[in-house]
């Protein structure tokens, strides 16, 4: 039994560790007025490095002026069409 027990509290603990990473998306507005046209890029495993795709994406775009973007963390789609909008537990800058 307790062989048992062991093998199921590891394979718990793996599932936690392993497959239930944080991931963030990165939603890049080319137009910050208009926050219906977007890309999405990642997954990342951090904040950081999901603010600095956003911000490369940007730069290399020339949009500096004229984009936004935000990081969502563990986004899932919201509606029955899988796709946008996507509700994510925390959305940063």
């Amino acid at each position: 039994m307790k062989v048992v027990t062991a093998i199921i509290l590891a394979l718990g603990l793996w599932y936690f560790f392993v497959l239930e990473q944080d991931q963030w998306l990165a939603f890049v507005y080319s137009n910050k007025d208009d926050l219906t046209t977007h890309e999405m890029y990642g997954p990342y495993d951090s904040l950081e490095k999901c603010r600095d795709a956003a911000l490369a994406v940007i730069y290399d775009r020339s949009l500096q002026e004229h984009a936004d973007y935000e990081c969502g963390l563990n986004c899932e789609p919201w509606g029955s069409d899988g796709g946008f909008p996507m509700m994510c537990e925390v959305t940063s800058r």
